[in-house]
């Protein structure tokens, strides 16, 4: 109904209204939430992003059960169904007509439309409209952090929709009208020399020439005591031509085409000889970065684990679509030698270079150094590749506000604080892919046909690319150019990564790269959740493994997951997600648990899943026969085993390996345990499995074990009918 329906309001004070009275909000961090939520509508906003808005770099201890409670309230505002809780952050879906924002983004996507059909008078009015709706600073009643981080970029969207406006109506003729709200934004905005360029125009074609060339001295002015700088060339032009009383200044088609500098020489490495496969990401790249919407330019992050071929993908991606962007392509590897994140002062002054400013005219300012770069990416077509980004405070800076030009950021991290960004998650190759970058990789003398022993290889390296190059680079070293004896040292899991070496290349160094990005708590959930044998596992499985919560278990695997360490490996019966190592990663996170933490800590620990596991199969298996007998672990919020036989067959895998574990641990009493908790699900009240149908159905445990578990199956008490 009407009266019920919310509207939200960002483009001035923070403000949510429900069928036209004020909804009260208490507070800003509440209120700033709300607008983190709207800024990011219809996707997940990470916690740490709500912390990072609302506290910046100094969190207190309890920001997440802050962050938790300003939610709660939130939802008694708004209605409980408005914000969805999505694994490690928040979701707040929009309706049509509700988020100022989203109108105003509506109305100047119509503008642009009809701009491009011609029809300026309907575009001045639709742009008219959708600057109405701001009603001052946007996001003015927000915490300090929100409003540094958000509202320049929200500005700059209203100042884009302004310019295209004001040149639409310098060619309608309508240059008198339009001077009071050109000299209003250039107030706001004095160091614009677009805004100054179109005040001047009008002020020129108004008949008052000597105010148009004193809005250019005052301009070159504040250019000169701010920045440092003189006018750049198209003021320089627009100024000459009106001491001359050129004629075009006269003629009714808006402001001057800027004049392009010379495009700056392409930054892009070179790209690979074999490079393979990745049609589909190479289609979306290109759909992406060459088909821009909205006023935004287009910006593409590349995530992945290390290794996967991130870099390799974006630089042969750009190479792909470099004819798109003819005025040049910025390329910066934002980290370090050491793998420290290279600071975006360092690679603004880069850029500043690239694009023509004269090294005595770079300022020694980030902010300063940001500003005259979107000032010079505006009206080019540029193309700017981020690679291996730390976090998304080292790219903000580092983007351009422009339409047309393009950014790819790679990173091991989702970014998914990044605004109206598009993602593409890079996964390690499929079995033929994998098979065809390998024989390309070996040398041409030394290819065998042999693909039976090659996608054995290619498995054993996980078809992660940067394993495959440097299995290939191995092999070639051995004088025999035997497959099968270097697939036999492959197999060795105590010396995969000792083979997967080669000169400064090292699947381990790449992958602990990656591990020192994580926090202390991260490191020790990646390490322990290394020693879990299971396929693939849930996250509750973290909770007895650290000795936490089920809830801060989930928050840590899903860390793991934004950092690409663990991947989600599917959805159980319930719709939650199911995780997994990667084969190299988790190899590597068991060495790292070794390394790193005691083995009576490293066996308390695994001790503790063991026991969860047999505690929740237990649980289900009596749930199954209606006598259920409950268990801490049944309290999880996922509601584990509602289904038991549903659950059984999810888990059955795992707990297949946790027998085979507590009997290798020497918990033989343990692994007992399971075998029967098994059975009970084996002996479902319809269904008259018999003996023969264990060993499948546990997934015949290897060694000495298999003939052990199938007596224990058929005599544990209980097991009557299995």
């Amino acid at each position: 109904m009407t009266r019920d329906r919310l509207s939200f309001r960002v483009l001035g004070p923070i403000e949510v209204r429900r069928g036209g009275a004020v909804v009260r909000l208490s507070g800003r961090k509440v209120r700033s939430v709300l607008a983190a939520l709207l800024l990011r509508a219809d996707r997940v906003v990470p916690a740490e992003h709500l912390v990072a808005v609302l506290w910046g770099e100094d969190p207190p201890p309890t920001a997440m059960s802050q962050v938790h409670k300003y939610v709660s309230q939130l939802r008694a505002r708004l209605g409980h169904d408005r914000i969805a809780r999505r694994g490690g952050g928040y979701l707040l879906p929009l309706r049509q007509h509700e988020s100022d924002l989203a109108e105003f983004d509506r109305l100047t996507a119509a503008a642009r439309s009809a701009l491009a059909a011609g029809r300026r008078a309907e575009a001045v009015r639709i742009l008219g409209t959708a600057l109405a709706l701001w009603r001052g600073r946007p996001l003015a009643d927000g915490t300090d952090e929100l409003v540094r981080s958000e509202a320049p970029a929200l500005e700059e969207r209203r100042v884009d929709a302004f310019l295209r406006k004001a040149e639409a109506e310098l060619a309608l003729g309508r240059c008198a009208e339009l001077v009071g709200e050109l000299r209003t934004f250039v107030a706001e905005h004095p160091l614009s020399e677009q805004l100054r360029a179109l005040l001047m125009l009008a002020l020129y074609r108004s008949g008052r020439v000597a105010e148009a060339l004193s809005t250019y001295r005052e301009g070159r002015e504040l250019l000169a005591d701010e920045l440092g700088l003189d006018p750049g060339p198209d003021l320089r032009r627009l100024h000459e031509a009106i001491l001359t009383r050129e004629p075009w200044l006269d003629v009714h088609d808006g402001a001057p085409e800027p004049r392009r500098a010379a495009p700056p020489t392409s930054q892009l490495p070179a790209g690979i000889a074999d490079f393979t496969g990745r049609a589909a990401q190479l289609t979306r790249i290109g759909d992406v970065l060459t088909t821009g919407q909205g006023d935004a330019p287009p910006l593409l992050v590349v995530s992945g684990m290390p290794g996967v071929g991130k870099s390799t993908l974006a630089v042969h991606a750009a190479r792909h679509v470099a004819e798109a962007f003819p005025d040049g392509h910025l390329y910066a590897r934002l980290r370090d030698d050491e793998g420290g994140p290279v600071a975006p002062l360092a690679v603004l002054r880069r850029f500043l270079r690239a694009l023509d400013v004269p090294d005595d005219a770079v300022p020694d300012d980030a902010v300063e150094c940001g500003d005259l770069f979107r000032a010079g990416c505006a009206g080019r077509r540029l193309l700017i590749v981020l690679d291996d980004a730390v976090d998304e405070a080292q790219v903000r800076p580092l983007l351009p506000s422009h339409s047309g030009n393009a950014t790819l950021v790679t990173s091991r991290r989702r970014l998914a604080g990044l605004e109206a960004a598009h993602h593409l998650t890079l996964d390690a190759f499929d079995a033929d892919d994998a098979v065809v970058f390998f024989e390309r990789a070996m040398p041409a003398g030394q290819r065998a046909d042999r693909h039976g022993a090659i996608r054995e290889i290619t498995a054993l390296c996980g078809r992660l690319p940067l394993a495959l190059r440097i299995a290939a680079a191995r092999f070639a070293q051995q004088t025999s150019g035997d497959l099968m004896r270097f697939t036999r040292r492959l197999a060795e899991e105590r010396r995969r990564l000792d083979v997967l070496q080669a000169g400064d290349l090292g699947v381990r160094a790449t992958l602990a790269t990656g591990y020192r990005d994580l926090a202390p708590r991260e490191r020790r959930t990646f390490a322990l959740l290394g020693l879990v044998r299971a396929p693939d596992f849930a996250s509750w499985v973290a909770a007895p493994l650290l000795d936490v919560d089920p809830g801060e278990a989930e928050e840590r695997v899903e860390r793991l997951v934004d950092a690409h360490l663990i991947a989600i490996a599917g959805w159980d019966h319930a719709g939650h997600p199911r995780y997994r190592h990667h084969p190299l990663a988790r190899l590597y996170a068991r060495e790292r648990a070794e390394a790193e933490l005691p083995a009576a800590e490293r066996r308390s620990a695994v001790l503790r899943a063991l026991e969860a596991w047999l505690a929740l199969a237990t649980e289900a298996g009596a749930r199954l026969h209606g006598a259920a007998r409950g268990t801490r672990f049944a309290a999880d919020p996922h509601e584990l085993i509602d289904a038991p036989l549903a659950w059984f067959h999810t888990e059955r895998a795992a707990l297949s390996a946790a027998v085979d574990h507590a009997w290798d641990e020497g918990h033989e009493g343990l692994a007992m345990s399971l075998a029967a908790s098994i059975g009970d699900l084996l002996r479902p009240p319809r269904l008259g499995e018999g003996a023969a149908a264990v060993p499948v159905a546990v997934g015949a445990p290897s060694g000495a074990f298999d003939e052990t578990l199938c007596h224990l199956l058929r005599d544990a008490e209980g097991h009557r009918g299995v």
